[in-house]
């Protein structure tokens, strides 16, 4: 299974009880390292304040303003940095 701790089953993981405690710490970690990246990079470091465009995803707040390409609303950089957990959690969590 090379160095990710992803297993191909239930039992390789411990059950079907082991997998679901372990799906939720995993979403748990990934949201949590999410909000992390996102909030440390536009919010609290002072570069990442001046040099990136973090008021793109707040300029569309009212109903008739939303389409389905909003969701597309994001700074790149904040985009792919947001990636990093879910794969960094692989490594950690079966």
């Amino acid at each position: 299974y090379g160095f990710s701790q992803i297993v191909p089953s239930f039992a390789a993981c411990g059950g079907v009880v082991a997998s679901l405690a372990h799906f939720v710490i995993y979403m748990f970690l990934v949201e949590g390292g999410v909000f992390f990246v996102h909030y440390w990079l536009l919010h609290k470091w002072e570069w990442g304040r001046k040099n990136l465009n973090h008021d793109d995803h707040h300029l569309y707040i009212h109903d008739d303003e939303m389409t389905t390409f909003t969701g597309y609303a994001f700074e790149p950089i904040d985009a792919s940095l947001q990636g990093l957990p879910f794969v960094f959690f692989q490594f950690v969590i079966p």
